[in-house]
């Protein structure tokens, strides 16, 4: 019988901090303090388009035609002030991300929340009639590796070495029904070997949370 560990939940991220987080885990655009503190908030501006006025909460689900953008404006003139204004609207953007499912340093869901913790930006491609790969794709820049050349692991440790400071040990992202199955059909790996990097990726960061609970625990 496979062991299996209990899902992970969004409370069992709760305790993450931004000083928790290796860079290469975060959001490109919020890998500043002051940017991640402001995630998902941009300014509002008056008919001058000089002047902030007050602070717009946003976050946009879905693609095409079922994309739906959640918003709301929180003005210094009705919340008591800049202050007033930006404590309602920190706290509003709060409690939209853990409405949402939203870890709070990537912009959209993820497929597992482990995924989190792996490099942001590296997916796998499966697209018929071509083996599937691994590919970073950030603005201009984009890297691929074959897995059929360098194996699952191998092939994902190239392009995550090229643009983060990962150990031999990193976590793979968990991946779909759908990833899997091509995967297999490809002969690219066996359900064994899935299952292995699965309970690798699973544990690693388990641990992770870990240090970082015992860390607070040291610090109070």
């Amino acid at each position: 019988m496979r062991f299996a560990l209990a899902p992970l939940t969004l409370q069992d991220l709760a305790s993450v901090s931004y000083e928790d987080l290796d860079s290469f885990m975060v959001e490109q655009r919020w890998r500043t303090e002051l940017s991640f503190a402001q995630r998902r908030i941009t300014p509002r501006l008056d008919k001058s388009k000089v002047d902030i006025k007050g602070w717009r909460v946003s976050h946009e689900k879905g693609t095409g035609s079922t994309r739906d953008r959640i918003q709301k404006s929180f003005y210094f003139a009705s919340h008591d002030g800049f202050e007033g204004a930006t404590r309602n609207a920190h706290q509003y953007r709060d409690e939209l991300e853990l409405e949402q499912g939203l870890v709070s340093w990537r912009l959209r869901p993820v497929a597992a929340l482990e995924n989190a913790f792996c490099v942001h930006g590296i997916t796998l491609q499966c697209s018929p009639g071509r083996q599937p790969f691994w590919l970073y794709r950030e603005g201009s820049k984009r890297i691929t590796c074959s897995i059929s050349r360098y194996g699952l692991r191998g092939a994902y440790m190239e392009v995550a070495r090229a643009i983060a400071p990962v150990g031999n040990d990193a976590p793979l992202p968990l991946l779909t029904a759908d990833e899997i199955e091509s995967l297999v059909t490809a002969g690219l790996v066996t359900q064994e070997m899935l299952e292995a990097e699965e309970m690798n990726t699973q544990m690693w960061v388990r641990n992770y949370l870990l240090g970082v609970r015992n860390k607070s625990r040291k610090a109070a």
